[in-house]
């Protein structure tokens, strides 16, 4: 990671949302929400259930009995191009949303 400076991973973060360009059609902005595990919730610690059951939470913006949520959103910068064609972990849901 030392010889990426510029690289940023963003751990249990969904992509939820996406604004785009009229004209151009390009990604302007991401929407995400980031989970943080709460100690010692009665659901168990994470990982403890099937994904099927867990992923719904992941992509809630709201608070849960397991996570505390935080939204973030990250806007396309024209000094920093790049910014958004590197976000890790988010392709697949860009897919899935219809957007790549």
């Amino acid at each position: 990671m030392d010889r990426l400076p510029n690289l940023k991973i963003y751990l249990r973060t969904a992509v939820v949302g996406t604004a785009r360009d009229p004209a151009t059609g390009r990604i302007t902005s991401l929407t995400t929400v980031r989970r943080k595990p709460i100690v010692g919730a009665a659901s168990g610690p994470e990982w403890s259930q099937r994904l099927s059951l867990e992923l719904p939470d992941w992509y809630s913006g709201k608070d849960s009995a397991a996570f505390t949520k935080e939204t973030l959103r990250y806007v396309w910068q024209p000094h920093r191009p790049n910014l958004l064609s590197c976000f890790i972990g988010g392709l697949a849901d860009l897919r899935n949303m219809g957007v790549g």
